[in-house]
């Protein structure tokens, strides 16, 4: 590695993704190639560690949009690695089961969840949320965690980008 990569990595390792590194060191997951672009890299450990260590949004919400994202894009290694995640933050094992396996989860209509699973497949589908989606959302979330949801979706794809089209698997 050279410095910059080096400095990247010791970035990552000394904050809360520091169990990303298998027995030799390496870093697994999409950090790994990022470390060979490290400018890009640091921005984008920079946006998921603000997401997902410091955002507002719930933790069950936003792990059942990564699910989903992850769901969309049939990103193994997203799926395998929050999945554990999402069930200890509160989304029934059956519901990771069902997202992993591309099927619909059985959410309770109208929660909070069902929304949030709703609005992210919409978006995938249609590349927007309609005005009636968005509605609903501001007023059982709120426009700050609305544009937080839209935004963790938006990163999650991008990191299924790099995980698949690297071929990193699980």
């Amino acid at each position: 590695m050279d410095q910059e990569a080096r400095t990247l990595y010791q970035a990552i390792l000394a904050g809360p993704r520091s169990d990303l590194t298998d027995e030799h060191g390496s870093l697994r997951g999409p950090f790994d190639p990022l470390l060979r672009s490290p400018k890009i890299g640091e921005a984008v450990q920079q946006l998921g560690a603000a997401i997902r260590f410091n955002g507002s949004l719930p933790d069950d919400l936003r792990e059942l949009a990564i699910l989903a994202t992850a769901g969309h894009w049939n990103c193994k290694f997203e799926l395998i690695t929050h999945g554990p995640i999402a069930e200890h933050s509160g989304i029934d094992a059956e519901v990771v089961i069902a997202i992993g396996s591309g099927q619909l989860p059985d959410l309770v209509s109208g929660s909070d969840q069902d929304l949030v699973y709703r609005a992210v497949n919409e978006l995938h589908t249609t590349k927007r949320l309609c005005a009636k989606t968005y509605e609903a959302l501001v007023v059982q979330l709120g426009e700050a965690l609305v544009i937080e949801l839209v935004v963790v979706v938006g990163y999650y794809s991008l990191l299924a980008m790099v995980l698949e089209g690297f071929e990193i698997t699980p």
